[in-house]
């Protein structure tokens, strides 16, 4: 998988079978059921173009689990809205397949990926799976502090608190100066403040 974007394929059936496998619910219950909904609301079938159903493969360690996977689409799912219905574990080639549903119900229409949203994604994979945080451009790095912060809200509070304890070990100013990056690191990802290049 490339390093920089997640990419979503349009997708026409179930996953390939594979020894590992999660499946919620199979491709043509889920397409009934989308088509069903669309076509109460817009008296109609959707356009050729519309892609409510997409494939992603992303990276795995050898410890991760379905169990795992399944905690990882749990995530997406609340933050994103996109439902993974199949999970397809490939352990030789040490990735995971899934299959999820971008229909949103209640609006009848598909949900939209932009660049940030993937790279959302992208993180959260990273995070939940321990993956190599080196899979992505450093600059991405404001993303990892905005989801430890979703996870936790209180975790630069706590991380201030263990900071106090060890004042005698730093001296003042290294105290100082990493408490002062955790206050404006707990600011942007609040939306207080901006982080600017320097």
């Amino acid at each position: 998988m490339r390093s920089t974007l997640v990419h979503f394929k349009k997708h026409h059936d179930d996953l390939k079978v594979m020894p590992e496998m999660w499946v919620g619910e199979n491709f043509a219950k889920r397409e009934k059921k989308i088509l069903e909904n669309f076509s109460n609301r817009t008296h109609g079938l959707p356009s050729s173009n519309m892609n409510y159903v997409r494939f992603c493969s992303i990276p795995i360690r050898e410890e991760t689990t379905l169990k795992d996977l399944r905690e990882l689409c749990h995530q997406i799912k609340k933050s994103m809205g996109i439902e993974c219905f199949q999970i397809a574990v490939d352990r030789p080639k040490k990735v995971a397949h899934l299959l999820f549903d971008f229909y949103d119900k209640e609006r009848g229409e598909c949900y939209y990926i932009y660049k940030t949203k993937q790279k959302e994604f992208l993180v959260m994979v990273i995070r939940t799976l321990d993956l190599e945080f080196s899979m992505v451009p450093s600059s991405w790095l404001r993303h990892f502090f905005i989801g430890e912060f979703r996870s936790n809200p209180n975790i630069f509070q706590e991380n201030m608190l263990l900071l106090r304890n060890s004042l005698p070990v730093l001296g003042k100013r290294s105290y100082r100066f990493i408490n002062d990056t955790l206050r404006y690191v707990e600011l942007i990802c609040k939306g207080i403040t901006r982080g600017a290049p320097i």
